[in-house]
């Protein structure tokens, strides 16, 4: 309820918590039928949450409009993205076994998130990043290799250490989250020993397809 006394406005605090509530409810809807059905009908969304198609559209009022707020809504729900990057190329094996963690209990959301024009952009964003920092940390700690070699093993960590890498992996060899993430885990260690322990980057360079 709002109370105007001259110039003054006051909006009541329980109508916006209940607001709040109200909207929080849809998204949750949303988010659960875009899991279980991989899209949504705003009829569905409404019985789900217990309100009225018309008190989804006072919300939210079209489809993007509800696509929008949903990802940002993940996206805090989710912290994403996180920006620790690590500080040495080994680093992001283990960070991908941690970010698995993080996410299992939010697998689903995470899913959805992605899914979503806000998640697809921050991904989009946050891989940039950290590509860039990847070849930064290729370039400080393989100095001696050739840099076309470097710029590689940049490149191929950035797609492991990728949470797409991990969902696949779930999705079609079985693994689950854990399994997914030590294999993924063990491969980053294994390509930066691997080219640490090559004697000339010159030779690594001939024998690389």
């Amino acid at each position: 309820m709002q109370e105007t006394a001259g110039t003054r406005t006051y909006e009541s605090p329980l109508r916006r918590e209940n607001s709040e509530n109200t909207r929080t409810r849809i998204l949750n809807a949303v988010a659960s039928l875009i899991s279980e059905d991989g899209d949504f009908v705003v009829a569905k969304v409404a019985k789900r949450a217990g309100v009225s198609v018309r008190t989804v559209y006072h919300h939210f009022p079209d489809r993007e409009a509800i696509l929008d707020a949903l990802g940002e809504w993940l996206a805090d729900q989710l912290g994403y993205p996180r920006p620790d990057w690590p500080k040495d190329l080994a680093s992001f094996a283990d960070q991908t076994v941690a970010m698995a963690e993080r996410l299992r209990a939010d697998e689903d959301k995470v899913r959805v998130f992605f899914s979503t024009s806000v998640g697809q952009e921050a991904r989009r964003q946050a891989r940039a990043q950290r590509l860039e920092h990847l070849r930064r940390l290729a370039q400080a700690e393989l100095g001696g290799i050739e840099p076309q070699i470097a710029e590689r093993l940049a490149i191929i960590i950035h797609q492991l250490a990728s949470s797409r890498t991990w969902l696949a992996m779930q999705d079609e060899a079985g693994f689950d989250t854990s399994e997914a993430a030590e294999a993924v885990g063990w491969a980053i260690k294994a390509l930066v020993e691997s080219v640490k322990g090559t004697a000339s980057g010159e030779t690594y360079a001939r024998e690389a397809p």
